[in-house]
This record gives C-alpha cells, sequence and structure tokens, in this order.
C-alpha cells in the first residue's frame, strides 16, 4: 500500500514494488504540492487519492522511471530504437537536432517535462543563431598574402592554420568563424573586409525548429508506449509552423545554358552534373548506379541503392529513401550517351593505372575507380555555380528543374511522379505546383489561339 508523507508544503508518495537483480526493494516515489489556498484537510484528502492512483500506475506497470533525465533517456532511445531501426543518416541528423535539444531540456526529468517547458525552447530557438556560421573569402586572398610579403607557409604559422584550410580558402570554400578571425588575426584586417557570412540570415528557420520538436515528441511518444510517463506533453502544445520552403530551379533556357557551359568543364564533374539534370535522380542515386543497372537496350535504369557519406565512416552504401524509391526509370538518347563515354572513360583510366585502379562497378568514381564522395560532387557543383551567370542554385535544383521541365512540356504526373520515384502523385502535386500552374496557363494561351479567329 501506498505511503503518504508530508514534507513542508508538499506530499510524498512512496511505493515499493518487488525487489531487484540484487535483492534489494524497487521503490517508487512522487512529490506533489497542493495549490495555494487550499485547506490542510482537502491536501490531505486529495494526496490519500493521488497516493492511490501513483500506486495503480505502478502496480500495472504504468511507470516504470519517469524520474530519468531527458538526456540520458535520449540516448537510451537512440541506442535502442534509432540507431538499429533509422538510416544512419537519419541518426546523424538526430544526433546534432540532440545537442541543443540537451542543452535545454536535458537536465529534466522526462516525468517532469511539462508543455510550458516546450514553449520556452521553441522561443529560445527561435532568438538562437547558430555558433557554426560559416564565413567565404570574398578577396583575393593569395594575393593579399604576397602583398604583406608572406609565403604561404609563414602565413600558415602565423594564422595557426593548415596549408589545407588555406588552399580550401584560395578555392572559396566556407570555412568556420574561428578560422575567419585567425586568418584576419594575421592580416592585421577586421573579418567584413575579407569575409562575408556563408549564410547572412544565420537563425534557425521555422522547418528547423519543427524538426526539434517533433524528435522531442518522437522520443516522448515512445517513452509513453514503454510506461515511462503516463502521456506526453509534446501533444498538449501546437507544434511550430514549418516554414514555406521555395523550391529553385531553372526554367528551359537556364537548363540549355547550363549544359552548354559543363561542356568546358572536366570530363568526370560534366558527366555527373548532366546526368543529375537529364534523370531526375538525387546525388546519392546517381553515385550508388553500378553498371548493371543500366539498360542499353531497353534504355532503362535500375536505381536499387544509393551512396552516402558520414564522418568517421566513409562512403557507404545504404538503401533508397523510400520503397518507392526503388524503381525502374527511362532515360534518353542522351543519357546513354553520356554513359557510353563515362564507360570509356573508365576503360582508359584502368589501363592507364592498371593495379592503382579499383575497379567496383560503379558509374560515377573518383580518378581511382573509388566511390566518389558526394559532398566532392556538392562541393565542385557550388564552386561551379558561382564562377557563372545562373541564378545561385544548389545540386537538389537540378532534379527540381528536371520535374519542373518534364511537367512544362506536358508529361503526365503519373509519369513524372514514377521517375522521380515519389510514393503518391500528391507528392508530386504539392512539390511542383508551381509547374502545374505555369502548365495550365500554357494550356489556357492554346485555347485562346484555338479560337482567336472567331473571338
Amino acid at each position: 500500500m501506498a505511503t503518504v508523507k508530508k514534507r513542508g508544503q508538499s506530499y510524498q508518495f512512496r511505493v515499493y514494488c518487488g525487489y531487484n537483480s540484487d535483492g534489494k526493494q524497487i521503490e517508487k516515489t512522487k512529490t506533489w504540492k497542493p495549490p495555494e489556498g487550499w485547506t490542510e484537510r482537502r491536501a490531505e484528502k486529495e494526496a490519500q487519492r493521488l497516493a492511490a492512483l501513483f500506486e495503480e500506475q505502478v502496480r500495472s506497470g504504468g511507470l516504470v522511471g519517469g524520474n530519468i533525465k531527458f538526456s540520458d533517456f535520449s540516448q537510451y532511445w537512440l541506442r535502442t530504437y534509432a540507431e538499429p531501426n533509422l538510416k544512419p543518416k537519419t541518426v546523424s541528423r538526430y544526433k546534432q537536432l540532440l545537442v541543443r535539444i540537451n542543452q535545454n531540456l536535458g537536465h529534466l526529468p522526462i516525468s517532469k517535462i511539462h508543455p510550458g517547458n516546450l514553449l520556452e525552447f521553441h522561443q529560445s530557438l527561435a532568438e538562437d543563431s547558430q555558433k557554426n556560421t560559416t564565413y567565404r573569402c570574398k578577396v583575393n586572398l593569395k594575393k593579399k598574402i604576397k602583398e604583406k610579403n608572406f609565403t604561404q607557409a609563414a602565413f600558415c604559422q602565423r594564422a595557426g592554420i593548415s596549408q589545407t584550410t588555406l588552399q580550401n580558402l584560395f578555392h572559396g570554400e566556407n570555412i568556420s568563424g574561428k578560422t575567419a578571425e585567425a586568418v584576419c588575426q594575421a592580416m592585421e584586417s577586421p573579418i567584413p573586409t575579407i569575409f562575408s557570412p556563408a549564410t547572412p540570415d544565420n537563425k534557425l528557420s521555422p522547418t528547423t525548429i519543427r524538426h526539434h520538436h517533433r524528435l522531442i515528441s518522437d522520443i516522448l511518444g515512445d517513452a509513453v508506449k514503454w510506461q515511462y510517463i503516463p502521456y506526453n506533453p509534446c501533444g498538449r502544445i501546437k507544434a511550430p509552423k514549418a516554414g514555406k520552403s521555395e523550391i529553385s530551379y531553372l526554367d528551359d533556357d537556364q537548363a540549355k545554358h547550363l549544359l552548354s557551359l559543363l561542356q568546358k568543364e572536366t570530363g568526370i564533374y560534366r558527366r555527373a552534373i548532366s546526368l543529375l539534370l537529364l534523370t531526375g535522380l538525387r546525388r546519392g542515386e546517381l553515385l550508388g548506379l553500378e553498371w548493371r543497372d543500366i539498360d542499353f537496350e531497353t534504355k532503362t535504369i535500375q536505381v536499387l541503392r544509393t551512396s552516402q557519406y558520414l564522418p568517421g565512416r566513409g562512403v557507404f552504401t545504404e538503401t533508397p529513401k523510400t520503397k518507392a524509391s526503388k524503381r525502374i526509370i527511362s532515360v534518353s538518347g542522351k543519357v546513354l550517351k553520356l554513359l557510353q563515354e563515362q564507360f570509356l572513360w573508365q576503360k582508359l583510366q584502368a589501363n592507364r593505372l592498371k593495379k592503382n585502379w579499383t575497379n567496383n562497378g560503379r558509374v560515377i568514381v573518383s580518378e581511382n575507380g573509388e566511390p566518389m564522395n558526394p559532398d566532392r560532387l556538392t562541393q565542385w557543383f557550388g564552386k561551379f555555380i558561382r564562377r557563372t551567370d545562373l541564378p545561385q542554385i544548389h545540386l537538389h535544383s537540378l532534379r527540381h528543374t528536371y520535374a519542373s521541365l518534364c511537367i512544362a512540356n506536358g508529361a503526365p504526373l503519373t509519369a513524372v511522379a514514377a521517375q522521380l520515384g515519389h510514393s503518391t502523385v500528391a507528392t508530386t502535386e504539392t512539390i511542383y505546383a508551381h509547374a502545374i500552374r505555369s502548365a495550365q496557363l500554357a494550356v489556357a494561351v492554346k485555347m485562346d489561339i484555338l479560337f482567336d479567329d472567331i473571338l
């Protein structure tokens, strides 16, 4: 039977429920404080009722360990659920989100987290600026170092950076704020004169805030299922609204211009970027393609795997994003020509490198035949776009461009959804509403032209 003991203004409930493996008696406790203004008699009566309810919950297994801190439970959740069941990239993203979550909520027992804590956390995220703001060099740093009469080695020593970091700066890659500060101190110049923020508005987006909330809800939802806590506090507040994301894509003239500019680039990148634009494949899907997936006779490609990268693990192979992502797509003659060119290049490379060539059956590979790091392709494309007059799109924009052009040119939505690997046509309709509206307008214009001589 539950015992009730008054401690100051509060009441403590204690229930014993068996023995652990060491033979020690297991006890569960809970503290309750009556609202201000209650009489002692009313408080004692309510305490007896709550103690009985607490005992019933403990006996039925309803409360296993609500006193466990959120930070400890989240690690347990990652170990027992997320890592065995979710994709490595997803788990990695969750671990990143949990850094902020645990900084704010990690010290709280999961049974003590209430809606107010969550609302305060949402507010702190909305006001929070990312501490890992990156910067991009906006001047000719190599020339500036020379003007200061430094050798590159001497400058690296003065700034406390590596030669590799300096070369990355020369090639326009983003660096951390700490590195930017070190470089500017060595140059005796303020940061704004040499660097510009890679992301001018570095506050967390509404969508990112929503992702934090959703992860907390998933973790605490499982805590309810596993009988650690009686309810999920996330269900008692409104989830943050996700921001409306504008997808970036090229129109037909810009897409032609992109292909034209690519003709002057290194073959390994020219072919990879062209294939992304002409097939609508995701980056990982293209890099996961093997020669056995391509049927030159039927002009089809099987999408069966993706290639991904994680620090500490390197490049690895994973299953496609969803069941629908595992698919067969039809390709054009231009795509097949690019693939044949890629096959010939691999053959020549293998003959030239001989034992130093790795034959792994992949279509898009590095110069030595090893699987290409997906981030390498993204970084190259970012540099390429910055030195062109094209809109500042990202690599995934090529997939959006493919889909938009297909719809604009009259391709049925069902066919576009199948090519892209969407689970339903509704997904395609939602993402590419802009292209559908343009196609509808084109139909209206055609009707005007058709009856122009009468009306």
